[in-house]
């Protein structure tokens, strides 16, 4: 008996249990699975062919459309560019033309021939005093409006940049006492002057006084501007003037010889 049993129990395997399949078994497989695929893993180590979706690489880093949408922008951009160009050349283009279209159909006012001193030239005390008769003269194709004539009387003596600048300072002067009387009072009405029509003169006949003159051993100039309006009415034209007599202030009356000034005269 004895015998049997140690036989049995030396000679015979051993055999394992078979592992129990049942729902035990199924929820350890299960709990190996998400220990496997859990994302602490997955970090570690790596599936080697799973691609970085984090970061984009090749051609598919920015998408066809976003491209698309980033060359109409800029597209957008440069047609606006391109047309606010056209826009102020365009401008640029219509008021050159306004402009050349103004000046070719506009008036243009002068003295036309030299003045006329038609009384004796008085001198004394209080200066020296003439009449003067001007003819103003369109040179231009429409009516000149509101015509004013402002003349003065100067006896400086031409040579270097100071009479130019004494010059400057009358006509300036004679432009702005001329346009009190072109330009109109009340805003949209007129102002007050005559009419000169194309190749029409106008003459004037204007008192003329200077007190500061003291020195009638020189020749003296009339010095003056003229101001008017054109059809278009945009702003007020001026035509400056210089004539000096050839004989000095005392010697000048009816027979007295006026010549242009050596000195630039200005139409605008």
């Amino acid at each position: 008996m004895s015998k049997k049993k140690k036989k049995s129990k030396f000679g015979t395997p051993i055999q394992k249990p078979p592992v129990p399949v049942g729902p035990q078994h199924n929820a350890q497989e299960k709990k190996d699975h998400n220990q496997s695929s859990s994302p602490i893993a997955s970090d570690i180590h790596p599936a080697p062919n799973t691609p970085d979706k984090s970061q984009p690489s090749g051609k598919n880093a920015i998408p066809w459309w976003k491209m698309l949408e980033c060359i109409g922008i800029f597209a957008g951009i440069g047609y606006a560019i391109i047309s606010f160009c056209m826009w102020r050349a365009m401008l640029n283009t219509n008021r050159l033309t306004h402009d050349a279209l103004v000046r070719s159909n506009r008036p243009w006012l002068a003295v036309d021939g030299n003045p006329q001193v038609l009384e004796p030239v008085h001198v004394g005390a209080d200066g020296l005093q003439c009449k003067v008769r001007f003819s103003i003269k369109n040179f231009g194709v429409s009516p000149a409006l509101y015509v004013n004539l402002r003349p003065s009387l100067d006896t400086f003596v031409f040579g270097g940049d100071e009479p130019v600048a004494q010059f400057k300072q009358s006509a300036d002067s004679d432009c702005q006492t001329a346009d009190l009387k072109t330009r109109p009072s009340v805003p949209g009405e007129g102002g007050t002057g005559p009419y000169i029509v194309p190749t029409g003169l106008l003459q004037r006949d204007i008192d003329v006084s200077n007190p500061s003159i003291k020195d009638f051993t020189k020749p003296f100039r009339v010095i003056g501007c003229i101001a008017y309006w054109d059809q278009f009415k945009e702003r007020i034209h001026h035509s400056t003037f210089c004539f000096i007599t050839e004989n000095s202030a005392k010697d000048a009356g009816p027979n007295t010889r006026f010549s242009i000034c050596p000195i630039n005269q200005t139409a605008d």
